[in-house]
């Protein structure tokens, strides 16, 4: 629902009583945007300092869509909103200064994740509609039962659901392979120690278990 702002009002004079015209200027959600962006602000993604990337992120929580659709998005809101090329160098500057990282680094640090920190995992395949694979997007077991080629993804959630970690692997991969670099990735980087982790029983080889443990 949009919030009606920017009123304008006439009053005129007709035999003594006075009779309001209300011209409609302008209507955007700024409530919707707002409220959002509160809790962008509040878990520390507003670190990164990158107004573009922080409405594209609005934009895709209130509904996931394409780059160019993002744009349509924030438009028809009302909102403003970024020419589709800024966006492109907002998803080159995220890469090169590793937004991903620091946002879950930063979350770490207000969220107080130390010893005996409960982590789950689990992955999900995403398919490709191309005709060949690439040593990338390979064929592999897909949860949608697709033959098209495509990558494996593995996320690493904490037991309030905010992701701490995602990478993503060859179409091929077997989903066991994918748990221990997610984890000791995760681990060396944000020096957390004693995890228990929650998954898959498929995922608890007697392998995965002995590195766990090791």
């Amino acid at each position: 629902m949009k919030d009606k702002v920017q009123e304008e009002f006439r009053f005129r004079e007709f035999e003594g009583e006075a009779e309001s015209e209300i011209i409609h200027k302008k209507s955007y959600s700024k409530f919707l945007y707002d409220t959002i962006g509160e809790i962008y602000d509040k878990i520390g993604i507003n670190e990164v300092k990158d107004e573009i990337f922080k409405q594209v992120t609005i934009a895709r929580i209130i509904r996931p869509a394409s780059k160019l659709e993002t744009v349509e998005i924030l438009e028809r809101l009302g909102l403003e909103y970024p020419l589709e090329a800024a966006i492109y160098r907002s998803l080159k500057r995220a890469l090169k200064n590793k937004y991903r990282e620091r946002i879950t680094e930063e979350y770490i640090k207000r969220r107080g994740l130390k010893k005996a920190s409960l982590l789950l995992y689990d992955v999900t395949t995403l398919y490709f509609e191309i005709e060949k694979e690439d040593e990338y997007r390979k064929s592999g077991l897909s949860k949608e039962r697709r033959l098209e080629p495509q990558i494996v993804v593995g996320l690493l959630i904490d037991e309030k659901e905010f992701p701490l970690g995602i990478n993503s692997f060859e179409g091929n991969k077997a989903e066991t392979k994918t748990m221990l670099p997610v984890l000791k990735e995760f681990g060396e980087r944000c020096k957390v120690k004693e995890l228990t982790v929650v998954a898959d029983a498929a995922m608890m080889s007697g392998e995965n278990l002995d590195l766990l443990e090791a």
